[in-house]
C-alpha cells in the first residue's frame, strides 16, 4: 500500500469544500481524530494489524474490511460530509470502523488514504492470483497491509502490466477464541504464524529473551530473561515498544538476520559493529528496514551481548507469563532453544509510537568493555572465609574465564579463598566450601574448593550446596552480561543500604529513559 500518494492527494483537494476539515488532508485529520500524533503514527497503527472481509459489494469487487484490534483501538473516522464524485481506483479508503479498496474509479464518499499497485477486480482475469475467479475478496479473508515507498509501487505496476505481478496469500487456520486471546496476532497457518525475521545464521548464542518471568524460583524455573535488562529496555523503548517486549539477545557472534516485511528495529549493548546491507548503522539510535534487507554483525569490540528489539516485539507464546528463553529447562523463547538456521521469528502488533531516528541521550548512554568494579553485598557464608581470604577477595584483580553464560560466571586469576577450618555438619559435603544445602539468590557468589569465585546469573540453579560468599548488587548485574572472558574485574563490598541505593538510582535511570519515548 502506497499511503499519502499523489493521485488520492490531487482528488481529495478538488474535495474540500465537503469535507469536516478543509485545511488538512485525508490523513492528517484521521490521525488527529483518532489520537495519534502525526501521518506516520496512523499509518503505523493502520498497517499493524490485519483486516477482516466482512462483505464484498457497493461496486464490482469492493471489499468492506473492518480491523481486527480489541474495540478501544479501531481506528474511526467520520465519511465526507457529502460524497465525491470521483475516487482513483484501487484506493484506500475508511469511512466509521469500516475500511475498503476501491476496486473501480467512481463516486465515494470514505477519507482516502493511499493507494494500492494490486488489481482486486479484474474481468479478463489477466493475473495469476484472478485466474480462478475476476473477484479477487471473499467474506472471512484476512488481510494484511504492507506500507511500501514510491519506488516499490512503480515496480509493481510495471509487474502488474507485464503480467506477472502477484499477491502473498496463504491459507490460516482461524480460531475465534484464539482470537480473542491473542487479538495483536495474524492466525497462524501450519507453517507458523505471521513473519518478520527469518533467521540466515544463528550465531553463538542468539536467543529471545524479554525482561524475565518472576515467582517461579522456588520450583526450580529461573527468571531468566535479558543479562542486560537496561540494553534491552532501552532498544524497546526507542522503537516504542514497552521495555519488557521480547527482543533478541546475541551473544559474542551475532547472527545474520533478513527482514521479511519493513519493520523499525534499534540495537543497544555490546558493540558488534552492525550493518544492513552493508551499511553501518548505530546503536541506540532507531532505524528503519525494508523487506529484504539483511542484518549482519561483527565480533564485539566491547561488550559481549547487544540486544535487537522490533517495533511490535518477538510474538513467541508467553510462558509463566514471559517470553524468555530458558535453555536448559527447555521452556519459552523460540521453541525453548537458542535460534537456528531457518528459523522464522514472528513478531507482535506495534503501537505506532517509535521513529527512525529516535537515539538515547549521551547522558542515558552506557559504556561497556573495560575494566569493571562489581559491588557486593557480604552474604551469610562469608564469615567462614579466613581473614587473609576475606583481604584478597576484594583487594585482587580477577578476570572472566571461557565458563561464562547465562548460568553463570567464573572468575579466575586472583588467589585461592581459605576457609575457615569446622567439622563438617551432617549433610554437608567433606570440602570446606561444602554446606548443607541452600538456596541460592540470583548474584549470588559461590567459590568451590575455594578456587574460583562463579557469580550466578539469570539462569541458574536455585540451590545447591556451595559456600555462597556474597551476592552482586541488583544494579551491578548487567555489567556481569556484557563482560567478555578474559576482561578484568574487580569486587568491592559494599552496605545492604548501599546496595538498595543503587537500585534507587538505575530506577531512576530507567525512568528517565521510559519518558523520553512515551
Amino acid at each position: 500500500m502506497l499511503y499519502n500518494d499523489p493521485w488520492t492527494h490531487e482528488t481529495l483537494m478538488r474535495f474540500r469544500d465537503r469535507h469536516q476539515d478543509p485545511t488538512a488532508t485525508d490523513l492528517e485529520y484521521a490521525a488527529r481524530v483518532n489520537g495519534l500524533a502525526d501521518v506516520e503514527a496512523f499509518i503505523a497503527a493502520h498497517s499493524g494489524a490485519p483486516w477482516f472481509v466482512s462483505m464484498v459489494g457497493f461496486v464490482a469487487g469492493l471489499p468492506f474490511m473492518f480491523q481486527m484490534v480489541e474495540r478501544e483501538r479501531q481506528l474511526q473516522v467520520p465519511k465526507y460530509l457529502r460524497p465525491r464524485t470521483d475516487t482513483p481506483k484501487l484506493t484506500l479508503g475508511h469511512g466509521g470502523c469500516f475500511g475498503c479498496i476501491y476496486s473501480v474509479r467512481g463516486a465515494g464518499g470514505y477519507q482516502m488514504f493511499g493507494v494500492t499497485p494490486a488489481p482486486i477486480y479484474d474481468p479478463a482475469q489477466q493475473l495469476a492470483y484472478l485466474k480462478e475467479h475476476m473477484v479477487f475478496f471473499r467474506p472471512g479473508d484476512i488481510v494484511q497491509f504492507k506500507p511500501i515507498d514510491r519506488d516499490a509501487y512503480d515496480l509493481a505496476v510495471a509487474e502488474v502490466e507485464a503480467g506477472r505481478f502477484d499477491l502473498r496469500i496463504r491459507p490460516v487456520e482461524f480460531s475465534l477464541d484464539a482470537f480473542f486471546c491473542r487479538p495483536d496476532r495474524l492466525p497462524e497457518n501450519p507453517a507458523g504464524g505471521a513473519s518478520m525475521i527469518k533467521v540466515l545464521k544463528p550465531g553463538l548464542a542468539t536467543s529471545v529473551q524479554d525482561l524475565g518471568r518472576e515467582g517461579y524460583y522456588h520450583l526450580g524455573i529461573p527468571p531468566s530473561g535479558a543479562l542486560d535488562q537496561y540494553a534491552l529496555s532501552a532498544a524497546n523503548h526507542l522503537v516504542g515498544n514497552p521495555a519488557g517486549a521480547a527482543g533478541l539477545e546475541c551473544t559474542l557472534i551475532g547472527p545474520q538476520l533478513e527482514f521479511q516485511q519493513d519493520g523499525l528495529v534499534a540495537l543497544s549493548g555490546a558493540l558488534m559493529s552492525p550493518r544492513l546491507d552493508g551499511e553501518v548503522v548505530h546503536q541506540d539510535t532507531a532505524f528503519q528496514v525494508r523487506a529484504g534487507q539483511v542484518l549482519r554483525f561483527e565480533f564485539p569490540v566491547a561488550g559481549a551481548r547487544t540486544y535487537l528489539a522490533v517495533a511490535g516485539g518477538i510474538d513467541v507464546p508467553l510462558v509463566l507469563g514471559s517470553r524468555s528463553t530458558y535453555t536448559l529447562g527447555g521452556l519459552g523463547g523460540f521453541h525453548g532453544r537458542r535460534l537456528q538456521e531457518g528459523d522464522v521469528l514472528p513478531i507482535g502488533q506495534t503501537r505506532g509510537q517509535g521513529r527512525a531516528g529516535n537515539s538515547l541521550p549521551m547522558a542515558l548512554r552506557r559504556s561497556v568493555g573495560g575494566d569493571v568494579t562489581l559491588r557486593v553485598v557480604p552474604g551469610l557464608y562469608y564469615e567462614r572465609l579466613t581473614p587473609e581470604a576475606k583481604s584478597s577477595f576484594f583487594a585482587e584483580p580477577w578476570t572472566v574465564g571461557s565458563e561464562a553464560d547465562r548460568i553463570g560466571y567464573r572468575f579466575k586469576g586472583g588467589s585461592a579463598l581459605s576457609f575457615q577450618p569446622r567439622q563438617q555438619p551432617f549433610g554437608a559435603g567433606s570440602d570446606p566450601s561444602n554446606i548443607v544445602d541452600s538456596c541460592y539468590p540470583i548474584g549470588s557468589i559461590q567459590v568451590p574448593a575455594g578456587l574460583e569465585p562463579i557469580v550466578l546469573h539469570r539462569d541458574a540453579v536455585s540451590g545447591g550446596g556451595y559456600a555462597m560468599i556474597g551476592t552482586v548488587i541488583s544494579a551491578d548485574l548487567d555489567l556481569i552480561g556484557q563482560m567478555q572472558p578474559n576482561q578484568r574485574a574487580g569486587f568491592v563490598a559494599v552496605t545492604l543500604e548501599e546496595a538498595l541505593q543503587a537500585r534507587r538510582v538505575y530506577k531512576k535511570r530507567l525512568k528517565a529513559m521510559a519518558g523520553l519515548f512515551a
